[in-house]
């Protein structure tokens, strides 16, 4: 019974070892070599092959030329999205003007805590952004150093009592941040 059960996991091993996605499907896991159903559609409802390569698309395959066509078009749809933000940020905005200095006001406050020395810090160019669809404080902070000195100005993002500073370590990390509550950089 052991030769059967060892020769089997050798028949087993090598399907089991090529396959990539653990998907479940009605509800049992099940591992498979494409990805599951659930990730195509999220990245497209399209299967294509497209300048050798398989994609996944929106789009009709005999509608895509290339896939620079197909990141063109991805661009003009985020412009799209972007755009329609800007506008509802706008109107957002001009809604809660005069709860802007109260904000802004609030946030250096919160932000300030987070600095080494909080009663050094220097604010510059703090603005209300309502880009996320909530009321967020965009700017740019320095403070004093371990040495004393000031340090480089960097820019943070104040949400309610969350911040997060540009320490420099992760840019494309705070970049996220930024562009996701306060705008394009």
């Amino acid at each position: 019974m052991s030769r059967i059960a060892l020769l089997l996991s050798m028949l087993v091993m090598p399907v089991v070892a090529n396959a990539q996605y653990r998907c479940s499907v009605d509800g049992r896991s099940v591992v498979q070599p494409e990805p599951c159903a659930d990730a195509k559609r999220k990245v497209g409802k399209y299967r294509c092959y497209v300048d050798g390569e398989v994609i996944y698309s929106d789009a009709s395959c005999t509608t895509i030329k290339s896939k620079e066509a197909l990141a063109r078009e991805a661009k003009e749809v985020e412009a799209a999205d972007v755009a329609k933000k800007q506008a509802e940020a706008k109107r957002l905005e001009a809604a809660d003007r005069p709860n802007f200095q109260r904000r802004i006001l609030q946030a250096q406050q919160i932000t300030a805590r987070r600095l080494r020395d909080p009663d050094s810090a220097r604010f510059q160019s703090s603005f209300v952004s309502w880009f996320s669809g909530n009321a967020v404080v965009c700017g740019i902070v320095s403070g004093r150093n371990g040495f004393g000195g000031y340090a480089q100005p960097v820019r943070f993002v104040t949400w309610d009592d969350w911040v997060t500073i540009d320490d420099g370590r992760v840019i494309t990390e705070f970049d996220k941040h930024w562009k996701k509550f306060c705008g394009p950089i």
